[in-house]
Parts: structure tokens; C-alpha cells; sequence
């Protein structure tokens, strides 16, 4: 049985969406430097996880589908130490911002987004619009990499977890595998691990083994990851250069607007429409009238619109 994203009828949600995007969509859509300071990609090894962070406090995160996954909590007074390599001279910024632009992309922290992710990979698996069994599965910008862990529950062939930074990978994402159960997936190889820039990890991801001779992902999984202009021009860089062919969906969570540093659905989907290629579209709307909207959007080639790919039974 292989992968599947059922998922071809237009979604009433992206309606309100139209306008703004076709506002965006007649500017160019132009990549910047993600920041100064260059950290080197990297493949990372399942020994280089820190051992002392299974004595960490953890927390539960409930989905809709399954038992609750487990989250390791890395004390916020540890992350000017454990960072120390990768920013340069700016951990005071620690105390009052959640990231340091291109040095640290805030993978220590658990984003909502990703709860949001997790709540419709749920519903659409729960629904069979998606069967991620045997799925090559990415999660760009993991963190503690709980949807693409979420993946490996349900049947995914092998995991890639990346992100910006290899410490996050060591202290928080190899933990929280450990904390799910699923360290020795790790150990034989089926869960791999990249660090570094979107604009760099491309060449190390075609290097990791697969059982297809199709290089790329079945299915990739990003969240709170297009919060900048150059940020989301870098990840549909990646997407699209990882996006296998001709079935392969991306889910991409994020805030309709990140305030003060430019991002936006509305600019991501402009980005995805100017390929010509690719089709954006959202599945899912999260609006409680107090906090920012946020969107889970699905990435796909544009040819599929009409298609209807079988169902899993």
C-alpha cells in the first residue's frame, strides 16, 4: 500500500483568501539572506544525542488521533549555553525574542502551529483523505518534530527530522523521539536527522537512502516556518525542489499574518501561484476571535486539481 492525499475538492475556506492574494501575487516574489552568519548543513548521527536531556520535565500535547505525544521541555536559562556556537554574541536577545534571525529559528520552542498540524493530520487520516503508509516523509524546521513523529505512528516508510539548528536536533528533537517510543527507529536508520539553511540542506537530503529510486519526499510537514519573506522563500524553494512527482502534497501551518516581521499566508500562496507549476489552497482555518488566525495550507502540482488519486481500503 503506498502513499495517498485524496484531498482534490476546493476547500469554501481559501475564499476570503482570494483577494489578498492576487494583491501579492502581482509583486515579484524575490529570496533574500535568512541572516549573516552561515550555519553549515550537516547530516547528524543518532549518537550525537544529548543524554542529558532525558532528565528534562516534559509535557503532554494531545491530538485528536492517538495518545497524546510527549514534548521535552529544555530550560529556557540553558539556551544562551547550549547555543553559544551559533549565535554570536547576541544571547542577551534570548530574554526577550523567541528567535535570533538567521542564527536560531526558535526550534526549542513549541510553536502553535504545530499543535494545529497535528489536529489535521489527524482528521485527515481519521477521514482516509491521507494515508501517509509507506510515505517518505520531511519535516522542515522540526523542533521537537511531533508531527513528523506523529507520521511514523501511522505507517510513514522513513522520517527526515531538519532543522536550522543541529543543537535543537540534539536537545530536543532526538529527546522527544526517545519520549514516544521511537528511538530505535532512529537506531536502524529509518529516522534520519539534517541541520542547517533551507537554501543549503537540499544536496545532503538527496544523499539520504531510500528505497526508491524517486529522489524527494511523498509528504512534507513545516509549521510557523514562512514568518519572513525570505523565510518563506526559502522553505517553497525547498518544497519544491524535495516535492516527489507527481503525487506528492506538502502541509504547511501557519498564521494568516506574523506582525513585525513581514510573513504571511497571503505571501506564501503568492510565492506557490507565481511557480505556475503548484496549486495552494487551505484546508483548514483556526479562529478564536482573541489570537492571530492561523491556516494549515496543502501544496501540491497544480495537474492533480481534476485528479482523483484512490482511495486507501
Amino acid at each position: 500500500m503506498s502513499f495517498t492525499f485524496d484531498f482534490y475538492s476546493a476547500d469554501d475556506a481559501t475564499a476570503d483568501s482570494s483577494t489578498a492574494f492576487q494583491a501579492a501575487a502581482s509583486e515579484e516574489a524575490k529570496c533574500q539572506p535568512l541572516g549573516s552568519a552561515s550555519v553549515r548543513a550537516r547530516i547528524l548521527s543518532a549518537s550525537e544525542a544529548a543524554s542529558e536531556a532525558e532528565s528534562f520535565a516534559h509535557e503532554k500535547v494531545e491530538v485528536p488521533l492517538g495518545p497524546p505525544l510527549l514534548k521535552c521541555i529544555v530550560p529556557e536559562q540553558r539556551l544562551p549555553e547550549l547555543l553559544r556556537s551559533e549565535v554570536s554574541g547576541e544571547t542577551e536577545l534570548f530574554a526577550v525574542s523567541d528567535l535570533v534571525a538567521g542564527q536560531y529559528e526558535g526550534g526549542f520552542k513549541l510553536w502553535e502551529c504545530a499543535r494545529d498540524l497535528l489536529d489535521v493530520m489527524s482528521s485527515l487520516h481519521d477521514s482516509g483523505k491521507i494515508n501517509m503508509r509507506n510515505a517518505r516523509v520531511l519535516e522542515a524546521g522540526c523542533g521537537a518534530g511531533l508531527p513528523g513523529i506523529f507520521s511514523l505512528r501511522y505507517g510513514c516508510e522513513s522520517l527526515v527530522l531538519q532543522d536550522f539548528n543541529a543543537e535543537v536536533l540534539c536537545w530536543m528533537t532526538m529527546p522527544c523521539l526517545k519520549l514516544n517510543g521511537a528511538w530505535d527507529e532512529a537506531e536502524r536508520g529509518r529516522v534520519s536527522f539534517c541541520s542547517g539553511d533551507w537554501a543549503e540542506v537540499g544536496p545532503l537530503l538527496d544523499t539520504l537512502p531510500r528505497s526508491s529510486s524517486t529522489p524527494g519526499f511523498d509528504l512534507i510537514l513545516t509549521s510557523d516556518s514562512i514568518y519572513s519573506p525570505p523565510a518563506a522563500c526559502h522553505l517553497w524553494a525547498l518544497i519544491k525542489g524535495q516535492l516527489r512527482s507527481p503525487h506528492g502534497a506538502a502541509l504547511v501551518a501557519a498564521k494568516s499574518y506574523y506582525f513585525g516581521v513581514g510573513g504571511s499566508v497571503a505571501d506564501f500562496r503568492a510565492v506557490v501561484g507565481a511557480d505556475g507549476d503548484f496549486e495552494c489552497e487551505t484546508v483548514q482555518i483556526f479562529e478564536d476571535g482573541r489570537s492571530n488566525r492561523r491556516e494549515v495550507l496543502l501544496v501540491r502540482r497544480g495537474y492533480q486539481t481534476n485528479a482523483q488519486p484512490a482511495m486507501d481500503t
